[in-house]
C-alpha cells in the first residue's frame, strides 16, 4: 500500500491539471460507467488504390474506456495502439508496411448513428509483419479481478494523459462500413 499511494495521488493530480482542453471546448472528462468490448479483433478493408494497394485495418480485441463526452456521444480509448493499418500490395498478397496507432471508438448517443474510429496520427509503432497476427496476440488473457485493479488504478493517469493531448486526436478517414462495428461492440454496465 505504501508503494501506490504515491501512484494514487500522481492520478489525482494529473487528473485535476487535465482541465483546459485546447481545441476542444464542447468535450469534458466522461462520467461514464460504461464500458465496451471487442471480444475479437475486429477487422475491416479499405480501396485499392491505382497501384493495386489495398489497405486492411484492425481493432484489437479488449476492453473500451470512457474518455470524453460530448452532447452527442462518447469517447472510449482503446488498449495501447489499438489501431492497426496493414498496406497489402496486389503482388501475391504481400504486406508492404505495417503501423498501429493509440485510437479509440466514438459512440454516438442516438441509437441510428454508426460508432466511428477516432486516433491520435503522431502516437504510432511500426508493427513487423501481418498486423492480424500482432492484433490477435496484443491482449493477454489476464483475471477480470486484476483487469479492473489495473484500470481503477490507471484510469487517472490515462485520462490525465489524453485529457492533455486530446487537441491531437482526429476521426479516422477510413471508417468501417455502416454499422459493421456496432455490431462487434458488446457493452459493460
Amino acid at each position: 500500500m505504501q508503494r501506490l499511494r504515491p501512484l494514487l495521488l500522481s492520478a489525482i493530480l494529473m487528473a485535476g491539471c487535465a482541465t483546459g482542453i485546447g481545441g476542444a471546448e464542447d468535450r469534458k472528462i466522461s462520467t461514464s460507467m460504461v464500458l465496451i468490448v471487442l471480444d475479437r479483433p475486429f477487422f475491416y478493408y479499405g480501396t485499392v488504390d491505382a497501384t493495386g494497394q489495398s489497405s486492411r485495418y484492425a481493432l484489437v480485441k479488449g476492453t473500451y474506456q470512457p474518455l470524453y463526452e460530448d452532447a452527442k456521444g462518447t469517447y472510449f480509448i482503446g488498449p495501447g495502439h489499438c489501431l492497426g493499418i496493414e498496406d497489402v500490395s496486389a503482388k501475391a498478397g504481400a504486406v508492404e508496411k505495417s503501423k498501429a496507432h493509440r485510437c479509440g471508438i466514438y459512440v454516438p448517443s442516438l441509437s441510428d448513428s454508426s460508432p466511428q474510429v477516432y486516433y491520435y496520427p503522431h502516437q504510432q509503432v511500426l508493427v513487423d509483419g501481418n498486423i492480424g497476427q500482432a492484433v490477435a496476440n496484443s491482449i493477454p488473457n489476464i483475471s477480470p479481478i486484476a483487469a479492473g485493479l489495473g484500470a481503477g488504478i490507471a484510469e487517472g493517469i490515462v485520462a490525465g494523459i489524453a485529457a492533455s493531448q486530446a487537441a491531437e486526436f482526429r476521426f479516422f478517414e477510413h471508417q468501417p462500413p455502416a454499422d459493421a462495428l456496432r455490431q462487434a461492440i458488446s457493452y459493460l454496465r
